[in-house]
C-alpha cells in the first residue's frame, strides 16, 4: 500500500498487553503538564488513552490503511475492518444500566467500556498513583458532557501518609508540588499553571465521538494481543479517565471473564457498587505489575469508584480513589474561567 505523510499522532499504542486503535478526534484537550505529570509511569501508559491529532483527510487514509492491514492479518474474533462512525453531541443517547440484581459480566464489561453513555454531568475528585506510590496525582473537576463545558484543577503531591485510603482531607498544601486550572467552553480552552506561573489559550473544539460496533471494540489477534478501539473522552478531564472512562483497564484486565469475579453488591461513598476482584492475564500483569486487584464499580454507569492493584508480594502498586464523586442532577456546575489572568503570569505559545 502506498504510504502518504499525514498528520497523525499515536494511532496505535501498546497498552498493558493491548494494542490501542485510536479513533480520530480533534485537537487534544490537555492543559500544560508539569514534568511530574508528563513523565507517565508504566501503569499510566497502560490505562490511559494516547491523544492524537487527525485531519479529515488523515481519517480517511488511516481508515483505508486499517482496512488493508486488517485484511492482510485478520484477528481471531473478526476479519472486518473497524469503520468509525461519528456520533455528534446532539445525537448522544443516555443509556440506562441493567439492574444490579440482573447484571452479568457481559453487561458490566460493556458499561465500563462506554461509561460516558450513562451520565451527562459529573463532578468530584479522582486521585491516582504516580511512578512513586506515595506521590499521588489528583484532579478536581466539573464536566457537562451534553454541553461540552468543563473545568478542572490538577494538583500533585510528593507525600501522603496512608496510601491505602486517600481522600482530599489527606492532601496537604505543604506537600503540593504542582497545580493548574483548565477551563473549556467549546470556544476557548484556558490553562493556567500555578506552579510555573504561565498560562495558555487555544481554540476549544467540540470533541468528535467516533465509534465502532461494540463487538469490534475489543478483539484478539493471532498472537494473543488484545486490540482496543478507544472512544473520545467527552469529559475533557483526561487525568480522571481511570475512574470516569476506564477503557484501557477494562480491556486489559477484564476482557477474559474467567479471570475476575463479582464478589457482592455493596455501597461506597453513597453509591451502589459491584465489588470485583481479579487477576489479570500474564501479559497485562507483567507490564502493569498488577498481580491481583480489587475494585468498586458504580452499578449505574460503570465508573470505577475505587481500585487497588497489588504485586505478587501483596504490596500496593496501583490505585484509583475518588472523593465526592457526583453524577447528573447531583453534580456541581462547571467553574468559569477568571475574567483576568493572575498578575505576574507569563503567556506561553499556543498549540
Amino acid at each position: 500500500m502506498k504510504k502518504e505523510v499525514i498528520c497523525v499522532i499515536g494511532i496505535l499504542a501498546v497498552i498493558g498487553g493491548t494494542t490501542a486503535i485510536m479513533l480520530p478526534k480533534p485537537v487534544a484537550d490537555i492543559g500544560i503538564p508539569s514534568a511530574e505529570l508528563s513523565e507517565k509511569s508504566v501503569e499510566e501508559v497502560m490505562t490511559e488513552p494516547v491523544t492524537e491529532i487527525m485531519t479529515e483527510t488523515a481519517t480517511k487514509a488511516v481508515t483505508e490503511e486499517a482496512t488493508e492491514e486488517t485484511a492482510e492479518a485478520p484477528t481471531e474474533s473478526t476479519t472486518e475492518a473497524i469503520m468509525p462512525v461519528l456520533v455528534k453531541r446532539s445525537e448522544r443517547e443516555h443509556c440506562v444500566a441493567v439492574s444490579s440484581s440482573e447484571a452479568t459480566k457481559e453487561s458490566i464489561f460493556h458499561m465500563m467500556l462506554n461509561t460516558v453513555d450513562y451520565f451527562s454531568k459529573v463532578s468530584g475528585t479522582v486521585i491516582i498513583s504516580s511512578d512513586f506510590i506515595e506521590k499521588p496525582n489528583c484532579v478536581t473537576f466539573q464536566s457537562d458532557l451534553d454541553t461540552g463545558y468543563a473545568s478542572s484543577y490538577q494538583h500533585s503531591y510528593d507525600y501522603v501518609s496512608d496510601i491505602y485510603n486517600i481522600t482530599c482531607d489527606d492532601l496537604l498544601d505543604e506537600y503540593r508540588i504542582y497545580s493548574a486550572d483548565d477551563f473549556y467552553d467549546n470556544e476557548t480552552h484556558i490553562s493556567i499553571d500555578h506552579t510555573y506561573k504561565t498560562y495558555m489559550t487555544e481554540p476549544d473544539y467540540e470533541m468528535a465521538d467516533y465509534r465502532v460496533p461494540d463487538e469490534q471494540r475489543v478483539t484478539t489477534d493471532n498472537e494473543g494481543n488484545v486490540n482496543l478501539a478507544y472512544r473520545a473522552d467527552l469529559t475533557k478531564v483526561p487525568l480522571a479517565s481511570r475512574s470516569l472512562f476506564p477503557q484501557g483497564f477494562t480491556a486489559g484486565a477484564l476482557h477474559d471473564f474467567s479471570l475476575w469475579n463479582i464478589e457482592e453488591i455493596t455501597e461506597l461513598d453513597g453509591n451502589e457498587c459491584f465489588q470485583i476482584t481479579g487477576t489479570p492475564e500474564a501479559s497485562y500483569a507483567g507490564k502493569t505489575r498488577i498481580h491481583n486487584y480489587e475494585m468498586y464499580v458504580n452499578t449505574k454507569n460503570g465508573c470505577i469508584m475505587k481500585l487497588q492493584g497489588f504485586n505478587e508480594n501483596g504490596e500496593l502498586v496501583f490505585y484509583v480513589y475518588t472523593d465526592d464523586l457526583r453524577f447528573d442532577d447531583e453534580a456541581q456546575e462547571h467553574k468559569k474561567a477568571p475574567a483576568e489572568i493572575p498578575e505576574g503570569y507569563r503567556k506561553v505559545g499556543e498549540r
